[in-house]
């Protein structure tokens, strides 16, 4: 066997040489003999011999005397060593087999009889006897973390086997981990999070019920910023990390607590005209809210601001107001509860009441409602502890136009002597029809608002119906003169 020297006395057929005067071996090759003269010397061979795989060794038997010499050769073959290379080191992802086959280097033997795959754990091969067969690996294997594989080559001949190791490697399988359960409002973003063992980058793989979602995800923990409009369960699908596929768990419920229904009333009165009206706030529906914000509206043709009055809400002042605009008819109200924690206002609770002036006019009945636009001053929100806003509906107020007519004179105290002539206007101007009437009896009657009387008498009585473009008739409360007499005796 390669490596080997050959001992010519363990010869099957041990060399013999009879009748000679000396003995000399030779070699075709460029080993060496221990005593080149002895019969049975060893033979050690050189690299060309081995290279050649064979030598041919020739003894030579000098004669006696005259003889010529005699000599025999023997073939000397040179069985090439085994070799094994088990390869590269490995490692596979817990729960994978090894295919030693795409290995980074892969297993090679020469020079062999047979080959036999062994492990030092409780792994088994698909098939022990090819050069790379397939390893599945036992529980045992994976608790140690490791297994040395051995690849044994058994030799030709006399030679010995040959053998060489890699070492396996379990690498674990990534874990993710999703949380993230909440309450929250419809549409609201909210976080989960998800926690990731392995190696980065991960293919993370989610379930909002309807859809997987994919996220690749370079750190842990990751969150995922979700806004569902419903109550949704979401659940991991799979993970998988720069290395393995791995496990997943957990889950995050996100609880959509229904928008509730606010409604803010502003109430319908009665006013006229010059007088100063109040218009009470009301809410509905107000229940474990936490803050709100609106602004009123009105037409600052027919309504003049004149403050905010009978506040009835805690932690509210006049400082929760703005009145920068009430000039144009824009008034707003910012509040929260000071411990900000929910809080329940009894059904139809007047919160405040705002203060009007009417103008001194006929006109249309005046509006006052909050405004509901995009632009507002201050949008309408209504939102509990959790800032979940509330659907909010308005219903607007009114002041009614209570108009009355009136009567008056050139005369402030109605105070006159007889046969002077007094001047009646009847209000308000601009009307259809006015008509005067003297003591019940109609007098004028026509589109001008003024009466011009000098032949009154004391406690003579001057009244004025005004009808407007509808028809619909004022009347006016009357003027009672008093006519002074100058009595002549």
């Amino acid at each position: 066997c390669q490596g080997g020297d050959l001992d010519l006395s363990l010869s099957a057929t041990v060399p013999t040489a009879t009748n000679y005067s000396t003995l000399l071996w030779s070699t075709s090759g460029d080993g060496a003999f221990d005593d080149a003269t002895a019969l049975t010397p060893i033979y050690t061979p050189g690299a060309a011999d081995i290279s050649a795989g064979t030598a041919t060794l020739t003894l030579t038997a000098n004669g006696n005397g005259s003889c010529a010499p005699a000599t025999d050769d023997m073939v000397l073959s040179i069985t090439p060593l085994p070799i094994a290379n088990a390869g590269s080191d490995e490692g596979i992802c817990v729960g994978d087999d090894l295919d030693l086959s795409i290995s980074a280097t892969l297993p090679t033997a020469t020079n062999y009889s047979s080959l036999l795959w062994s492990t030092s754990g409780d792994g088994t091969f698909d098939d022990a006897t090819v050069v790379t067969p397939i390893y599945t690996p036992g529980a045992a294997d994976i608790t140690a973390g490791t297994a040395i594989l051995t690849l044994t080559a058994n030799g030709n001949g006399t030679c010995s086997p040959a053998t060489d190791d890699m070492s396996l490697s379990f690498i674990p399988g990534p874990t993710a981990d999703l949380s993230g359960d909440v309450t929250t409002c419809s549409g609201s973003s909210t976080a989960l999070t998800v926690n990731l063992t392995g190696t980065a980058p991960w293919v993370f793989v989610y379930n909002d019920g309807t859809t997987d979602i994919t996220e690749n995800i370079n750190s842990s923990p990751y969150s995922i910023f979700v806004s569902p409009t419903v109550t949704t369960t979401f659940t991991p699908v799979s993970v998988e990390d720069a290395l393995c596929t791995g496990t997943v768990s957990g889950s995050a419920t996100v609880d959509i607590t229904p928008a509730k229904e606010v409604a803010i009333r502003l109430e319908s009165i009665v006013g006229i005209p010059g007088s100063l009206e109040k218009v009470p706030l009301r809410m509905i529906d107000y229940e474990n809210q936490m803050t709100m914000q609106f602004t009123v509206a009105w037409d600052p043709n027919l309504l003049s601001y004149n403050g905010v009055s009978d506040i009835n809400i805690s932690n509210a002042s006049i400082g929760n107001f703005g009145t920068t605009e009430v000039s144009n008819g824009f008034l707003t109200f910012s509040w929260n509860t000071a411990s900000l924690a929910d809080t329940t206002i009894v059904d139809s609770t007047a919160i405040f009441s705002i203060d009007f002036n009417m103008a001194n006019t006929v006109s249309s009945d005046a509006y006052v409602t909050v405004d509901e636009s995009a632009t507002a001053l201050t949008p309408i929100e209504i939102a509990d502890e959790n800032l979940c806003v509330a659907n909010v509906t308005i219903r607007g107020g009114n002041i009614e136009n209570q108009t009355v007519a009136q009567i008056i004179s050139n005369d402030a105290d109605n105070n006159i002597c007889f046969g002077d002539p007094v001047l009646f206007t009847g209000l308000p101007g601009g009307h259809t029809n006015y008509t005067f009437y003297l003591n019940g009896a109609d007098v004028q009657n026509g589109a001008n608002s003024v009466y011009l009387n000098s032949t009154l008498v004391d406690q003579d009585s001057v009244n004025v119906i005004v009808t407007d473009a509808q028809g619909c008739s004022l009347p006016a409360q009357g003027i009672i003169t008093t006519v002074n007499q100058i009595t002549i005796t």
